[in-house]
C-alpha cells in the first residue's frame, strides 16, 4: 500500500512508489497492489491505474494491480473500458482488484452512505455490470442504483466502447486462467 507522510508532495510520493515497485520487481516479488483512496492523508492515491500503468512500463516480471478500485465512485462502463485497456497494456501482468470503500471521509466526499451497506450493494452491482460488459452477452443494458447515482448521460457510448475493448483473452490464457 503506498503510504506517505502527509507533508510529502503528491509528485514525490508517486515517484517514491514507482521506485519501490521497480525494486520489488528486481528483488523477485510476484505481485503488488495499489490502493485507491481519495481523502486519506497518509495514502493519497485517487487514481491507482495511473501508477499501475507507469509501473507496468518500468517493471518486467511482477503482476501489478489496483487493490482495488473503489466501485461506488466509478461509472461501471467507464471503469470497464479503462481496465480493459490497462489489461492490454499489461500483457498478462494485471491484477484487477475491487473494493467497496471503508473510509467515512471518502463516503462523505462521494455522498455514499457506508454505514447502511449502500457501498457494498453499489460494489456488487457495478462489478456485475462490468462482467456483463466484458461478456459476449448481446444487448447488455446498464441499469441500477449505481448508474442512477452517477447520472452519466453517455452510458450507451461507454458501454459500446467497454464491450469492444474487453480484456485481452490471450492475456488470460498466458496467466493460465479462463
Amino acid at each position: 500500500m503506498p503510504s506517505h507522510p502527509p507533508e510529502r508532495s503528491l509528485y514525490d510520493g508517486h515517484q517514491w512508489d514507482l521506485q519501490q515497485l521497480r525494486w520489488a520487481d528486481e528483488l523477485g516479488f510476484s505481485e503488488a497492489w495499489i490502493g485507491e483512496h481519495h481523502t486519506a492523508p497518509w495514502e493519497p492515491h485517487p487514481a491507482p491505474d495511473l501508477l499501475v500503468a507507469q509501473a507496468l512500463m518500468q517493471t518486467s516480471r511482477m503482476r501489478i494491480g489496483p487493490g482495488g478500485f473503489l466501485m461506488p465512485y466509478h461509472h461501471p462502463a467507464e471503469l470497464a473500458n479503462r481496465v480493459a485497456m490497462l489489461d492490454h497494456l499489461a500483457q498478462g501482468r494485471l491484477n484487477f482488484g475491487v473494493a467497496a470503500s471503508g473510509l467515512p471521509s471518502d463516503w462523505a466526499m462521494f455522498n455514499v452512505d457506508g454505514t447502511s451497506g449502500q457501498h457494498r450493494e453499489m460494489t456488487r452491482e457495478a462489478l456485475d455490470i462490468i462482467l456483463r460488459l466484458w461478456s459476449d452477452e448481446a444487448g447488455v443494458r446498464l441499469q441500477g442504483q449505481v448508474l442512477a447515482r452517477h447520472q452519466d448521460r453517455h452510458a450507451a457510448r461507454h458501454a459500446a466502447a467497454a464491450h469492444h475493448a474487453a480484456p485481452e483473452a490471450a492475456s488470460a490464457d498466458r496467466r493460465g486462467r479462463a
